[in-house]
């Protein structure tokens, strides 16, 4: 099973690279020095165990914010102000069951609207690596019901340079 438990951006835009990483119930901020070392920031609660982390903007005020993915079919938010503080945005999930939170999260513009989205991958016994799906963001701290995809862990980037995130993956019919 793949793990992002860390994600990596500007965080507090200073030019430096910083590091939001899971931990027992939240996010930890560590911001970066320039040097290769890092101070700690701030902790950010968000009541659920958190298994994976990813950095985009998701409601397009070109300001990094921090997608965790916990108990529930929905990711919470973490929204940025520009100068390295989150604000814990409002949970579109309705209940939290007994899953595993995805153990994989990556971002990208996966339809080409202009919005980040989300891969995320259920723990299941259905597939090699879990249950594959995206999340299609709608620029609002929000995202759309989920699509179930058939893959394994992905590749994300703009492979064919058409300004578009292209994920690729292996499909588990490779695997049989």
């Amino acid at each position: 099973m793949y793990l992002h438990a860390f994600a990596q951006g500007d965080l507090n835009a200073d030019g430096h690279g910083d590091v939001a990483m899971a931990a027992v119930g939240g996010v930890l901020i560590l911001l970066g020095n320039g040097n290769g070392t890092f101070a700690s920031a701030d902790y950010y609660d968000v009541g659920h165990t958190v298994g994976a982390v990813a950095v985009a903007d998701f409601n397009r005020d070109r300001i990094p914010d921090i997608a965790v993915s916990v108990q529930a079919p929905d990711p919470r938010l973490l929204v940025g102000n520009g100068a390295g503080q989150f604000t814990l945005a409002p949970d579109q999930n309705q209940s939290y069951g007994s899953q595993t939170a995805s153990a994989s999260v990556a971002t990208g513009d996966f339809n080409g609207d202009g919005n980040n989205d989300l891969y995320m991958l259920e723990s299941t016994q259905d597939y090699p690596f879990g249950q594959p799906f995206i999340l299609f963001g709608a620029g609002n701290d929000t995202f759309s019901t989920f699509l179930a995809i058939s893959s394994g862990p992905p590749l994300v980037g703009d492979l064919n340079g058409d300004g578009r995130s292209d994920l690729v993956a292996l499909g588990d019919e490779l695997l049989r």
